[in-house]
């Protein structure tokens, strides 16, 4: 989606994430995983459009600040995706991570 046009990066490989619609269902995958096949970047998950919301929008309101969705862009500096863990960078310095099932902020 184009709100995280570039701020999705892989920690496996470095390139861009991707949107894509599977099945009506909203999904980030990596742009060399897309490209190229899995098999050139095997540890890079799928993430879900909702589920990246989600952490967002909680991570705004726990620290007292307006979330909107076309403004992602203007507090969000980058989103790291490793297997088993996001790591979500904010501007202002603070950060949101999950890791399994677990989000930390």
């Amino acid at each position: 989606m184009k709100y995280f046009k570039g701020l999705i990066k892989c920690g496996s490989c470095g390139r861009n994430y991707n949107y894509r619609n599977e099945h009506g269902t909203g999904v980030f995958i990596c742009s060399t995983a897309k490209n190229y096949g899995r098999s050139k970047c095997p540890n890079s998950p799928r993430i879900n459009f909702n589920h990246l919301v989600y952490i967002i929008e909680q991570h705004c309101k726990i620290h007292n600040k307006d979330f909107a969705l076309h403004k992602v862009k203007l507090f969000v500096r980058k989103i790291e995706v490793k297997p088993n863990l996001i790591t979500i960078y904010y501007k202002d310095g603070t950060k949101s991570i999950q890791s399994n099932n677990e989000i930390v902020f």
